[in-house]
């Protein structure tokens, strides 16, 4: 079966190559590779509703065999350039808008255009909310969710498509001007300074899922520290006063025997766990019968800006309805990028980078893997090694896949379904390159790159380099 989806991908690479052997070859996203200045992660930035609410990846249409994925915005600033546009479709009354079929969704994506990705679903009246628009039009009824959002930038007038899964709206506004956005797209194409893609179409797999053919670099070695074991009694006694709201004679210092540090006052508490987690704990005071997004959204940038450290490119990766004793509310998981890059984490007690317990205005718990980049430079140059496209790691773990979905749907034997092939490789949902964290030192821990592919609702991350499992959830 593996050699049957081995010529199978042969013939399509082929194919392929006849027509697009010129731009076969990836070159390094230049953004990868930029040192980032350690100040830019000291402080404890000011930290808005509104940064919280950004795109995890977002995809660049430059013509029906061209497109690139990027992570990181700083250096061409799509997203942001966006927000003006965005703004203005969201608030104007002058509108046309019109539902489409997930196929026809697809075939814009053969039209120069920006795609926005989100890792959770986004309330689209919380995003006005958040962008400050006082009058949103129908489109918060009409889209009350999305998780992409689609800008044309063709020749011809603008328009954007707000979708939430295979639901797709047209929004035609009259009277926008995407120029701004229009001239940093076309630099990019001109440039050709990014990593070619291409639809998974090919393949049989899903036409909106795109990968790489070929790849001539590696992400650049990066290492972690956790940042709590560099701090002294002074820092911590700071960071305790910041947390528990007092001053430090007035809080209540245990030093258990596995070295962990916690600080008491009053209902509230701050531990400083030997295995570098951070957790802060604030009991209801009052019981909260009615979930409130805008407010609880609000009241975790607030909590972030005054007393969490925020990493430069953190962003809201998951909302969880939760209840506690009565009281309802939300836990919100946020992710970080490292060099651009999300990154996900190994360690079974903290899922995300942060995690925070909301009830509207009340923060109950947070919680912080504090892991640093440490700049160390390079041992090795990015021509060392190539990591492995997407679809060799497919290939090397084919039968992976092919057993979870028998499994899945308690089918015996492959041998049984003369479309098997097409079956699994349809089942694909999602493919993003990553860094994994295996958090099992205190420093000199080494990031290690990888493909994360999403296949029948679990997320499984291969190691970029050789192929082997290192992540599943």
């Amino acid at each position: 079966m593996k050699e049957r989806f081995k010529t199978f991908l042969l013939i399509s690479l082929v194919s392929i190559s006849v027509v697009l052997a010129k731009s076969l070859w990836l070159q390094a996203p230049g953004e990868l590779f930029m040192f980032r200045n350690s100040e830019d992660n000291n402080g404890f930035n000011s930290y808005v509703l509104s940064d919280m609410i950004a795109p995890n990846k977002y995809l660049l249409n430059f013509s029906e065999i061209n497109h690139t994925f990027m992570y990181d915005d700083s250096k061409y600033g799509m997203w942001q350039k966006s927000r003006n546009n965005l703004m203005e479709a969201l608030s104007t009354e002058d509108i046309e808008i019109t539902e489409i079929t997930n196929d026809e969704f697809l075939s814009y994506h053969n039209s120069k255009s920006v795609v926005f990705y989100f890792s959770s679903d986004v309330n689209t009246y919380i995003l006005t909310r958040a962008w400050d628009i006082k009058n949103p039009n129908s489109i918060v009824d009409i889209m009350p969710n999305i998780n992409k959002i689609y800008i044309y930038l063709g020749n011809s007038d603008p328009f954007f498509i707000f979708s939430h899964d295979d639901k797709h709206v047209v929004i035609n506004p009259a009277n926008i001007d995407t120029t701004l956005l229009k001239n940093e797209f076309n630099e990019i194409a001109e440039n050709e300074e990014y990593t070619y893609y291409y639809s998974m179409k090919e393949y049989g797999v899903k036409s909106n899922i795109y990968t790489p053919v070929e790849i001539d670099y590696t992400l650049p070695e990066i290492y972690v520290a956790n940042d709590i074991f560099s701090y002294d009694s002074r820092e911590k006694e700071l960071l305790a006063e910041r947390f528990l709201d007092t001053d430090i004679d007035y809080i209540r210092e245990i030093v258990e025997k596995n070295g962990s540090t916690i600080y008491l006052s009053n209902q509230r508490v701050l531990k400083l766990n030997s295995n570098g987690i951070i957790e802060y704990f604030h009991a209801l005071e009052n019981k909260v019968t009615e979930r409130n997004l805008f407010l609880s959204l609000s009241t975790a940038a607030e909590f972030l800006s005054e007393k969490a450290e925020v990493q430069k490119g953190m962003y809201l990766a998951g909302i969880q309805d939760i209840q506690q004793d009565g009281s309802v509310g939300y836990k919100l998981y946020f992710r970080y990028r490292v060099r651009g890059i999300p990154v996900i984490l190994g360690n079974l007690e903290v899922p995300e980078y942060v995690s925070i317990e909301v009830f509207n205005d009340h923060i109950r718990s947070y919680k912080y893997y504090a892991r640093k980049d440490m700049n160390k430079i390079p041992s090795k140059t990015v021509d060392d090694e190539k990591m492995l496209p997407a679809l060799d790691i497919i290939d090397m773990n084919y039968h992976f896949f092919e057993d979870i979905y028998l499994s899945h749907y308690n089918i015996e034997s492959a041998e049984k379904i003369d479309d098997i092939i097409d079956r699994v490789l349809a089942s694909i949902q999602d493919i993003t390159l990553a860094y994994y964290d295996p958090c099992l030192k205190e420093q000199n821990e080494k990031l290690i790159p990888v493909w994360t592919i999403k296949f029948m609702g679990r997320t499984y991350a291969f190691d970029a380099n050789n192929s082997i499992l290192v992540y599943e959830r």
